[in-house]
């Protein structure tokens, strides 16, 4: 008598510091790379499925239809957080890399084959998951306004959604972008506290300008100087001039 497969843990993919994290990634990789995944509870056969277009099966009928039958059944959550802990999107090109690591003996056309596979089921959850945004950190991007392009136009925001890191955007710091609108796109989950290290390189690069636009400052005041000299000096030359 088979064994029944034992069941993926979902929380072990989606938390990187889990000791199983990597066995039971990689159970998830050989689901779907399978004809007809099992789904995360193991419970999927093949008459569960529908032949497609595209070569890979979909779900005939899930107990959560949103978008869960090209994706075998798995939430877009857990498909993100996949995603994520291998710090890569989810398209075809990253699971090519991806392969040559999991399976060094691979051929050519097996790395195709298995690439375009988990593209196909995993690509779409983790583009899907982006749109809608997940409580975290999120970028947002001003529009050019009264510094021009050259002044730094992109902050971290911490927010649950798009439309609530626009609006904390706004009422923290738009007041030092006058006169611009901004966009917020989910970056990543996190917490308040990486933000510091998130908004460094606007802070550095304000500072910078700071002090170029100090320097030229003191260039223009020198000039400023010089011209009033010459002006001055040219006048009383030629009043002296005249009344000679």
């Amino acid at each position: 008598m088979a064994r029944r497969p034992k069941r993926i843990n979902l929380e072990a993919i989606s938390d990187s510091t889990h000791k199983n994290h990597k066995k039971h990634v990689m159970a998830l990789v050989e689901d779907l790379l399978r004809k007809h995944p099992r789904g995360p509870s193991c419970t999927y056969v093949a008459s569960d499925y529908r032949n497609c277009w595209s070569g890979h099966p979909k779900l005939v009928s899930v107990d959560n239809p949103n978008h869960a039958e090209e994706s075998c059944g798995y939430d877009d959550l857990t498909l993100y957080r996949f995603c994520t802990s291998l710090n890569i999107d989810g398209s075809e090109w990253d699971f090519r890399y991806r392969m040559n690591e999991w399976y060094p003996d691979l051929g050519k056309n097996g790395v195709t084959r298995r690439s375009r596979r988990l593209a196909h089921r995993i690509e779409g959850a983790y583009r899907r998951t982006r749109r809608a945004g997940r409580p975290g950190i999120y970028r947002v991007k001003w529009s050019s306004g009264a510094l021009g392009y050259n002044a730094p136009s992109t902050v971290f925001i911490h927010a649950e959604n798009p439309d609530m890191a626009k609006m904390v955007a706004k009422c923290s710091i738009g007041p030092s972008f006058p006169n611009a609108e901004c966009e917020a796109s989910f970056e990543e989950e996190g917490c308040p506290s990486t933000l510091m290290g998130k908004n460094t390189d606007i802070v550095k690069k304000c500072e910078n300008l700071i002090k170029n636009s100090q320097k030229e400052i003191k260039k223009l005041q020198e000039s400023i100087k010089l011209l009033e000299l010459r002006a001055a000096m040219v006048q009383t030359y030629s009043i002296s001039a005249v009344g000679s």
